[in-house]
């Protein structure tokens, strides 16, 4: 289904963000790269082989793995605390360091003359996760990211059968690690399945899921739009944002992947919201997202926003 998302100021049309998006109830799709939005379908693997369990691992480590977070403190300081317990280098991680997408857990480090390291970059998390997973299954962790390794080979040969069908386009996504050209209707109709329980794999699917729920702040951070989703549907919705506009989200009665056809972020979060709210997921709660368009610095009502098939 194509929405557009338009933005008034006053009377009069502003901006327009057009969107794409594919649920049940859709009879196609459309292909794109789900970025992080993949990020619990990569950890499937680790999960169904005992992982946790082999790895002494907390519960709600499974939403860290599957985050994009932003470098504060509850992300970074579980994240070193797993390497250190299983004398893993941080500088085998792949992932280049980069300031924390928190300004404020930024300034704090600069305040304090710190540099990020690697596992303030966003995808730590998965980083870390691929490296317990080459100490699992016994591969060498030494190219990890690369699509010919072992473990890269192993990862989508599983999700290959997870999805049923073959995954031969392949990229390299932001943080090095491969990414999969996926059919949007296929992603939707499988994850939907393992969240009813259909599958061998819907333990598993239910488990880390659940982990997100339960920990929606590992999964982003303060103010994410999807950290923010699942706190206010109180455990009623997975909410995972990836890059170029994307993001997924799964309830007990849908599950949906929206795309902006022009790789922003606005477009995506306002039809999710607007979505959402007609589900009853969020009641009249106004993201902050929403509110920017809505008001302006004064608290004057100067906006408003109409989606539209």
């Amino acid at each position: 289904m194509n929405y557009d998302v338009d933005i008034f100021r006053g009377e009069e049309l502003e901006s327009t963000h057009r969107v794409l998006l594919t649920n049940i109830d859709s009879k196609e799709g459309f292909n794109l790269y789900l970025r992080s939005s993949f990020k619990p379908f990569q950890l499937i693997p680790f999960v169904s082989s005992g992982g946790v369990e082999e790895f002494s691992l907390d519960e709600s480590t499974l939403a860290l793995f599957t985050s994009s977070h932003s470098g504060e403190k509850i992300h970074t300081d579980y994240l070193e605390e797993i390497l250190i317990n299983n004398n893993i280098n941080e500088n085998l991680l792949f992932c280049s360091p980069h300031w924390p997408l928190s300004n404020d857990r930024s300034r704090q480090l600069a305040s304090l003359g710190q540099r990020p390291t690697r596992v303030h970059n966003n995808c730590s998390g998965k980083h870390v996760a691929m490296l317990l997973m080459c100490k699992l299954f016994g591969f060498s962790m030494n190219n990890y990211t690369s699509m010919t390794d072992d473990l890269q080979i192993f990862l989508f040969d599983y999700l290959s059968n997870i999805f049923d069908y073959k995954l031969e386009k392949i990229a390299i996504d932001g943080c090095g690690l491969p990414i999969p050209y996926l059919d949007s209707k296929s992603v939707v109709d499988t994850a939907h399945k393992l969240g009813k329980g259909e599958g061998g794999e819907s333990n598993t699917w239910m488990r880390i899921l659940n982990s997100m729920k339960e920990n929606p702040y590992l999964v982003g951070g303060t103010g994410r739009f999807d950290s923010v989703v699942m706190d206010q549907c109180n455990k009623q919705l997975v909410a995972k944002e990836g890059a170029e506009g994307v993001i997924f989200l799964q309830s007990d009665n849908d599950t949906t992947i929206i795309k902006s056809m022009d790789g922003s972020r606005r477009g995506v979060d306002l039809l999710a919201a607007h979505i959402l709210r007609k589900q009853g997921l969020v009641g009249g709660f106004e993201f902050q997202e929403e509110k920017e368009i809505l008001y302006n610095r004064q608290g004057q009502l100067v906006g408003r926003i109409k989606v539209s098939k």
